[in-house]
């Protein structure tokens, strides 16, 4: 009996210690993933550049909440893993906080007697974070605080490790609002229900968790460089964001993310039900309110964020099993793990590419941890290296004067070193309710900074226009074209504004959905209001989810037609409805002495709003138009100042011809004959070297073929067509976009209309080609 003794004893033991080998490997592999230690760095792309903007506006001491209107806060490096110097220490701080309360409440869960396992799978989901270069920590925002009240509801240890664990979740609790004002909701739902559970049994300790909570908020806001008394000014400014986000962001979804969505959360919520048995429907409550919001945060933009929704299922099913491994959370976690293929068709969830993913963020990590341990990390060189990448491709010049940039890259400005004055929203796209469209253009009106680099790169398709639409009448007035640089207009402040009058309305009628609604040639610009209101039907699906997207059809004076993503809460605002202004040497045309000649073809004779199916449901089917008349004192400067010139090469014969190219003229019938209006040629397509492959340009020309054989050669700006890779069937086709203007006013014989790509070196022309009539 005794030998029988020592071999259970010995066999418990190795047990046990095997059992810490996988908890200290899974420990370890977790920090590697949550601390960035080898961070990201900033690109020249929309998403990039607002993460470097919230870095650099904690270097420059911008206010949150007053300089700085934005979803995340002055610890949003933590989220976003991005490396700035000023900010480097705050991030490795808060993301060690973060990964330790996260490892705390899965250790806490083996020591009650749940699985051990499962830390080994924490990394791995969370290494889904990565995504080409870069790291959106959405998932940490919402699985912290859901395992946070998940723990405290199903444990039965009560001693000083449950307050230590309580102690360091509220810390961390504390630190999410800062990275992301939006996580605010969630972050009150998990100390809530915390507090409410641990109340039953100790107020003490469930108001300690509130107030650590909120004393680390505040402690880490004031460390962050912010004043206390802008503190409440940083939460209320969230609420326009917040309440614009469905209509104004909303993308089309596809036809099985909501149902699947909905039965995997189904089986977690059973499966909690199952596994707790103290107060376990104000967990039941909690959770339900948290995979909501993850909903949202998922599916409004059914794109890469969908991620999010499978993240978060798959970590709360894991953190069920590691609670209490059963056949309810193990069919909880199997259904998650489906779940996320169904609903996440722009993420890669190949297992091998997923584990490919894991390993290189592990090596990449810990090889970064060493070198910061040595002191050879090389990260401020690295930065630099990536600066210098971002002006070689975007060269902007040298400057004292105190700078910003429309519409979204401002990675290129900070790239070139200039100084940053932002306007509140940093990001037009972003200003999608009258409130938030206001504050920019008050901004500028007021104190704008003394240069701006403008240009115009709508997102999902919307009429450009609309995004900070009302602020391109203080635009006009106090600024002063003077060149083109990199495809952005430089504009000056003026010390005198030019006159810009927004005239009484020439119609204010209202209108149904479906219905032509005509616009008179008054000679002028016209400014537009448009009304649209949701039904009470639409306001609670907007609340639940996100109501039927609205579209916006125009007709142009030679006929042609195109219909655009149309934002009911931005066109409230106002915004510049004819001509259609599509680049930043459009909008400079505006104030030419010509700019009916050179804008005749945007001119707009009739638009007609339509939306998706349900729309009749969701949106009231009359809406309201007011048009006013914009009178703009003409500069005769402009003309030379943007004008685009051409390459002049004798043939096209010296460049590889390629059949197999795909092209497209937005509005135009590549079969039919175009017949131009005025001396310039907006061009608007895409182009592929291969569609059959999906094969996109690294940049695009337009070219005009002469009869002669001469050809003159116009760089063209490229942009993502979301419809074109979908018809593809191929994401390589996303950047096949491209908008240019061509001078043909010198032109007086019927030309050809080609596309020029350049890939690797190599110039590619299409064979197929256009014809465009001179009359």
């Amino acid at each position: 009996m005794d030998s029988t003794n020592d071999k259970g004893a010995v066999s418990s033991a190795a047990s046990r210690s095997w059992a810490n080998v996988v908890f200290a490997i899974g420990t370890i592999l977790t920090i590697l993933v949550l601390v960035p230690f080898s961070p990201t760095f900033p690109r020249a792309v929309l998403d990039s550049s607002y993460l470097l903007a919230m870095n650099q506006a904690v270097e420059q001491g911008l206010r949150f909440g007053r300089d700085i209107v934005f979803t995340f806060g002055p610890l949003a490096s933590v989220y976003s893993h991005q490396y700035l110097p000023a900010t480097d220490r705050a991030m490795l701080v808060g993301a060690s906080v973060l990964a330790c309360a996260l490892l705390l409440l899965y250790l806490e869960a083996r020591r009650s007697g749940g699985a051990n396992w499962p830390v080994l799978l924490l990394p791995i989901v969370l290494s889904l974070c990565y995504e080409n270069g870069y790291f959106e920590g959405d998932a940490v925002l919402f699985i912290l605080p859901i395992s946070f009240f998940l723990y405290v509801a199903s444990t039965k240890v009560r001693g000083w490790r449950f307050v230590a664990t309580v102690a360091a979740c509220s810390v961390a609790s504390g630190l999410l609002p800062l990275m992301k004002g939006s996580a605010t909701v969630g972050v009150i739902i998990s100390v809530a229900a915390v507090a409410l559970i641990i109340s039953r049994w100790s107020v003490v300790i469930a108001s300690a968790s509130i107030g650590v909570s909120a004393a680390t908020l505040c402690i880490a806001w004031l460390l962050m460089g912010q004043s206390a008394s802008d503190l409440p000014e940083y939460f209320t400014s969230q609420l326009p964001l917040i309440t614009g986000y469905a209509e104004g962001m909303s993308t089309a979804s596809g036809v099985w993310d909501v149902p699947v969505f909905a039965v995997a959360a189904l089986f977690i919520l059973a499966a909690t039900w199952r596994t707790i048995h103290r107060l376990r429907s104000v967990a039941v409550v909690a959770l339900a309110l948290m995979l909501f919001l993850t909903f949202k945060a998922s599916f409004v933009r059914h794109d890469g964020h969908a991620i999010i929704a499978a993240q978060v299922l798959m970590l709360s099913a894991l953190y069920l099993v590691a609670l209490q491994p059963s056949w309810v959370t193990w069919c909880a976690l199997v259904v998650s793990i489906g779940s996320a293929f169904v609903s996440t068709p722009h993420f890669d969830l190949n297992p091998i590419h997923v584990l490919r993913r894991f390993s290189t963020v592990v090596r990449d990590s810990s090889t970064s941890a060493v070198d910061r341990l040595t002191g050879h990390a090389q990260l401020d060189a690295k930065l630099a290296a990536e600066f210098t990448q971002i002006r070689k491709d975007h060269p902007l010049p040298g400057s004292d004067l105190s700078t910003d940039l429309y519409p979204n890259n401002i990675a290129v400005l900070l790239g070139n070193g200039l100084k940053w004055k932002p306007r509140p929203l940093l990001q037009s796209y972003i200003a999608t309710t009258p409130e938030l469209a206001a504050l920019d253009a008050e901004y500028v009106d007021r104190q704008g900074a003394q240069r701006i680099y403008f240009a115009v790169d709508p997102i999902d398709g919307r009429y450009a226009s609309l995004e900070d639409g009302p602020s391109w009448i203080p635009l006009m007035k106090h600024y002063r074209i003077t060149s083109t640089v990199d495809g952005y207009i430089s504009m000056d402040r003026m010390k005198m504004p030019r006159k810009v009058v927004v005239g009484h309305p020439v119609l204010s009628a209202d209108f149904n959905m479906g219905q032509v609604v005509p616009i008179s040639d008054y000679g002028v610009p016209v400014f537009a209001r448009i009304v649209v209101s949701p039904t009470i039907f639409g306001r609670l699906l907007s609340l639940a989810y996100k109501p039927p997207i609205l579209h916006m059809e125009v007709e142009y004076v030679d006929g042609t037609k195109r219909a655009f993503h149309f934002v009911g809460s931005m066109a409230k605002a106002g915004f510049v409805l004819s001509p259609t202004i599509s680049s930043g040497t459009e909008f400079a045309l505006l104030q030419s002495p010509s700019w009916r000649d050179y804008l005749a073809s945007r001119r707009i004779v009739s638009f007609r709003l339509f939306g998706e199916r349900g729309a009749r449901f969701a949106w009231s089917q009359s809406f309201h138009v007011e048009l006013q008349p914009v009178n703009i004192q003409s500069d005769a400067g402009v003309d030379a100042a943007v004008l685009p010139q051409p390459r002049e090469v004798q043939s096209l014969k010296g460049y590889q011809e390629t059949e197999d190219c795909s092209f497209g003229i937005d509005g135009h019938d590549p079969a039919a004959q175009w017949t131009r209006h005025g001396p310039l040629l907006h061009v608007d397509g895409w182009a592929l070297i291969s569609g059959k492959s999906g094969l996109s340009s690294d940049t695009t020309s337009i070219a005009i073929e002469l009869p002669s054989g001469e050809a003159l050669i116009y760089d063209a700006q490229k942009s993502a067509r979301e419809d074109v890779a979908s018809h593809f069937g191929n994401r390589g086709a996303l950047m096949s976009g491209f908008s240019g203007l061509v001078n043909v006013g010198n032109v007086t014989d019927d030309f050809d209309l080609k596309v020029v790509l350049r890939r690797n070196g190599h110039e590619f022309v299409c064979t197929h080609a256009i014809r465009v009539s001179a009359h």
